[in-house]
């Protein structure tokens, strides 16, 4: 709606450049590998903690679902090359998927076994300064099936409350602290139901047709505005520069 706005009320004599970033995830490079700002932590990274603190049991998701992910820096320099290229283009108004889903893609499957990995290599320690012990989770292919598992402890929420109030508040703790739990998962699993269980790639022809006229001005891509995704090894990105920058962000806060 918004770019809809803007293409409405724009001066026909100024150029119109949209940005599609998809899952932005933290630099791949500059300023430094790993950097990130903002918290609490957004998109996956609220998966990776509860589930490396030992809170996460299930991960809702279709194995297959291919996650779109692209580092903050990558999504900057595609701005700043963009602007350049369109500056002094003829007016016309050009979208482009600033994404990884269709050249270099990585399944849901393939991340949760990363994350897995990571977090057994490299235990979370909790506040006692022992290492959280994680096992493999189940997987929840459909919100139907995530639904039918969480009924039973909101079925059980509400007989804590009820015994709560014929004993005097005796289970009342019990009551509110598995009220609490179940409401966070909901809301996990409606915030990131549309991502893991999406079936779609998008289109990012018109940022390698950017990368394609940048080279042609002798812009370097490769080492200043680097933006093409298929240079990321995602395993080698998620264990060594991701994860670890959101663990450490998480536990200074």
């Amino acid at each position: 709606m918004g770019e809809m706005m803007v293409q409405h009320h724009l001066k026909q004599d100024i150029p119109l450049v949209v940005m599609r970033p998809t899952i932005v995830t933290s630099t791949y490079r500059e300023p430094f590998a790993g950097w990130t700002e903002g918290f609490p932590p957004r998109t996956m990274d609220s998966i990776a903690i509860h589930y490396g603190r030992g809170r996460l049991k299930y991960f809702l998701g279709d194995p297959n679902t291919i996650l779109d992910m692209i580092p903050v820096d990558m999504v900057v320099n595609v701005m700043i090359v963009a602007t350049a290229v369109h500056a002094n283009q003829p007016i016309s108004n050009k979208i482009y998927h600033v994404g990884s889903s269709k050249k270099h893609p990585m399944a849901y499957s393939d991340l949760q076994d990363i994350i897995v990995s990571y977090f057994r290599d490299s235990p979370w320690i909790n506040e006692d300064g022992k290492p959280v012990k994680v096992r493999k989770p189940r997987i929840m292919g459909s919100m139907a099936s995530f639904h039918k598992h969480v009924r039973r402890y909101i079925l059980l929420s509400k007989v804590l409350k009820v015994a709560s109030s014929m004993f005097g508040g005796y289970f009342q703790g019990l009551h509110a602290d598995l009220d609490k739990k179940v409401n966070a998962v909901v809301r996990l699993a409606d915030l990131y139901g549309p991502y893991v269980l999406f079936n779609g790639v998008f289109d990012d022809t018109n940022m390698m047709a950017l990368r394609a006229m940048a080279f042609n001005n002798g812009v370097n891509l490769e080492s200043v505005f680097y933006f093409d995704p298929r240079c990321i090894n995602w395993e080698d990105y998620f264990k060594r520069t991701h994860l670890p920058q959101v663990v450490k962000t998480f536990q200074r806060k």
